[in-house]
């Protein structure tokens, strides 16, 4: 979805809220009817528990990565060195998930960066499960089949983006094959200055230091970074939208979300039938939100 240029003017006035996280504490992000949007989890909850500096090295010497052209429309996000380490869903009707073809071709350095990065996994699981607990249940209960296992703690895995010494800037998108009631977990690493995660919808930028972990749904939320000085990688742990519709076949698993769900996609075909055009997300979203910020204790 384009950035309206309104949120474009406004960003560069300055006039976005800018937040970053302190040691010690999470910074949380609502919504006006108090719905938790996206959590800010600060490094210093991770200090100990895995080598940022390690994992960051081995982003550097994974193999060249080889994608299929037009993948996951990686060269329109401004991104040219992305792989991915999960389980997902072919798009073929009638065949079970399967391991990513970067993970199966990176072979032994796929697997030895999968159990470096667990640490990280494992502590952002304990947080997601504290404060996103419906997502969680969901990612987290159900078995996967033919001995698969989940690459990035309850997410089926990640996403590695590998950056250069050239200034990157991610251009403005959203993940819409990421699941649907799902929230993803951006972690970045390396030795940068800049990139400042931005919420379009939230008109919020956030600050990220190496090993800050930022969870929110990145299939809703239009976002993008600023420029980054330096080397800046970052991991992103995710759920695709066809592993959930797979593991709802599978477990006949109903989600109470989805209902409610409709009932909103209800209410906008409403309000677009008395403007006389057709459902817009923003005409629904740019009234909903109302962001307050609050800082909580860090949970262990």
């Amino acid at each position: 979805m384009p950035v309206q240029e309104s949120w474009r003017q406004r960003y560069a006035a300055g006039r976005f809220a800018k937040i970053k996280a302190t040691d010690g504490q999470h910074i949380t992000l609502r919504e006006k009817d108090d719905a938790t949007i996206a959590y800010l989890v600060p490094s210093a909850g991770i200090d100990g528990l895995v080598d940022l500096n390690e994992l960051a090295r081995m982003i550097e010497e994974l193999p060249p990565v080889s994608h299929s052209r037009g993948c996951d429309g990686v060269e329109a996000r401004g991104v040219d060195d992305v792989r991915f380490y999960c389980v997902w869903n072919p798009m073929t009707p009638g065949l079970e998930p399967l391991e990513s073809c970067n993970f199966r071709r990176d072979g032994a350095s796929a697997e030895e960066f999968v159990n470096a990065a667990k640490p990280l996994w494992d502590y952002a699981d304990g947080v997601m499960k504290n404060v996103f607990a419906g997502c969680y249940r969901f990612c987290a209960q159900y078995p996967l089949p033919d001995c698969l296992q989940r690459k990035a703690g309850p997410w089926m895995g990640m996403a590695i983006n590998r950056g250069t010494i050239e200034p990157v800037c991610c251009k403005e998108h959203r993940d819409v094959l990421s699941a649907m009631y799902g929230v993803s977990c951006l972690c970045p690493l390396g030795n940068y200055e800049g990139g400042n995660v931005i919420l379009w919808e939230l008109q919020v930028e956030v600050e990220l230091r190496p090993g800050d972990l930022l969870f929110f749904p990145d299939h809703l939320i239009t976002h993008s970074n600023s420029s980054a000085v330096g080397i800046r990688h970052s991991l992103v742990a995710f759920m695709r939208q066809a592993m959930m519709i797979w593991l709802r076949k599978r477990y006949r698993y109903m989600d109470e979300r989805e209902e409610s769900g409709k009932i909103r996609r209800k209410e906008r075909r409403v309000i677009a039938k008395r403007k006389g055009g057709l459902p817009s997300f923003n005409d629904i979203k740019q009234k909903k939100i109302k962001i307050i910020m609050k800082k909580a204790s860090q949970r262990k």
